[in-house]
């Protein structure tokens, strides 16, 4: 049985080690591996003894929580019960039942957070690998596009020559074919955030210099990937948590000042994105109303003036898990809006599409358990949530981060990197760390 448990256990390790390498890449490679990491944790049989938390002190049991996280995993996992309950009035079941299954993983949390994982993970190796996986997208994700920009030079030799310069546009509109360009950013912001908090650890293997030199390289070689895919929303995310990490980051007695800079800086750094950035030269600023629909108007814009146009169909209970992709092609419709029928889009909002789906009650569920790892975590674990929510509170803004399998994906391994962290090795660590 020892064996058998060993087996399991490092098995169960290297998977998780390959989830994190695999973050940036296509998803179909990636639902497989969070699928057998899950199955190897369930076969590991740590949820068949009491768990490693539980004492016996006087007449009963009393638990003690290493994780801080077992409340937003609570909050989840209720969230994810009324998306099930909603399925009794869900017209399409199709739909509810693939929504349903690509949020499984969310619940499958609170009992990782209550068993915990076993003694193998390392803190500072997942970091690691987070920042290799990220890293070792870049080439794969420029040659693969220049591999492709070559083959399109060859079936279309009116538009583009193979002398001419692999164009950064051709990359933006191209990439999302492989994988879409907000999980992609998403991925790689997590390695940034990883090789950030791996640069003391460097600095003391190599020297004060060359840790600042290492982690400055793999930061731009990150960051150039990020500007690559064009993607708007990671641009203002990433403006978001630099004005984060200087607040955390300065002292207490400087607080306040770091807090007015935080500001100015982000302020300066979201000008600069919107008069360089080429996808916003094409936004109509004197359209940015919900009140009137135009076809010359940014689609997001359309889209939530449509989905807001009858609150009365969805306000309370809502429509149920995953019908309202069906309910905005209904409205698309009914507005003449054709182009978006047949390309099938979306709520583009997070919270619109939460909204649209479980009701008022619903959406204040999930916001609050988004919110939840930022109240309840402690010491650095809370910066890391922090970070967490910023990154996607503001993504969820225009689109569907919990929409896809890429964007779960990414929240699970954010709420494990915070579980780690606050479990007794995950402290040891972090303080030789800190």
């Amino acid at each position: 049985m020892a064996t058998y448990r060993t087996i399991m256990s490092k098995a169960n390790y290297l998977l998780f080690l390959a989830v994190l390498f695999c973050l940036p890449f296509p998803q179909i490679g990636l639902r497989y591996l969070i699928v057998a990491w899950g199955v190897s944790w369930l076969l590991e049989g740590r949820w068949l003894s009491r768990p490693e938390q539980c004492q016996n002190i006087g007449n009963g049991w009393s638990r003690r929580w290493p994780s801080s996280l077992w409340v937003p995993c609570v909050l989840f996992a209720l969230w994810f019960v009324w998306e099930c309950v909603s399925m009794l009035w869900a017209p399409d079941k199709a739909l509810a039942k693939a929504q349903i299954e690509r949020h499984l993983a969310i619940p499958m949390l609170l009992p990782i957070t209550i068993w915990g994982v076993n003694n193998l993970y390392d803190y500072r190796r997942i970091r690691q690998v987070i920042v290799y996986g990220a890293l070792a997208a870049v080439p794969v994700y420029f040659f693969t596009m220049f591999w492709v920009f070559n083959h399109t030079c060859v079936e279309h030799p009116n538009d583009y020559l193979p002398t001419h310069m692999f164009p950064v546009a051709f990359f933006a509109n191209g990439i999302s074919a492989i994988k879409h360009r907000l999980f992609l950013s998403s991925a790689e912001i997590l390695g940034i955030i990883a090789a950030c908090y791996r640069r003391k650890e460097l600095s003391r293997a190599y020297g004060a210099v060359e840790g600042w030199l290492i982690t400055i390289m793999e930061v731009a070689a990150m960051c150039s990937l990020v500007l690559a895919t064009g993607s708007r929303a990671s641009l203002f995310a990433g403006v978001a948590l630099a004005g984060v990490a200087t607040v955390e980051h300065a002292p207490k007695k400087y607080k306040s000042l770091a807090i007015s800079g935080a500001l100015i800086l982000a302020v300066l750094m979201s000008i600069c994105v919107v008069k360089l950035h080429p996808r916003m030269q094409s936004f109509e600023w004197e359209h940015l109303r919900l009140e009137k629909m135009d076809a010359s108007r940014n689609a997001r814009l359309n889209i939530w003036s449509m989905a807001l146009d009858e609150p009365k169909d969805y306000l309370w209970q809502g429509l149920g898990a995953g019908q309202s992709p069906q309910y905005l092609q209904q409205r698309y419709a009914e507005h003449g809006y054709t182009s978006y029928v047949q390309q099938g889009l979306h709520a583009h909002n997070q919270y619109m599409m939460e909204l649209l789906e479980l009701g008022v009650f619903g959406l204040a569920l999930f916001v609050l358990a988004c919110v939840s790892p930022v109240i309840f975590a402690r010491n650095r674990q809370k910066q890391t949530a922090a970070y967490m929510l910023t990154l996607y509170g503001m993504n969820m803004l225009t689109d569907n981060m919990f929409g896809k399998f890429d964007g779960i994906a990414i929240w699970c391994v954010w709420m494990m990197l915070i579980m780690l962290q606050a479990d007794a090795q995950g402290k040891q660590q972090a303080a030789r760390d800190a």
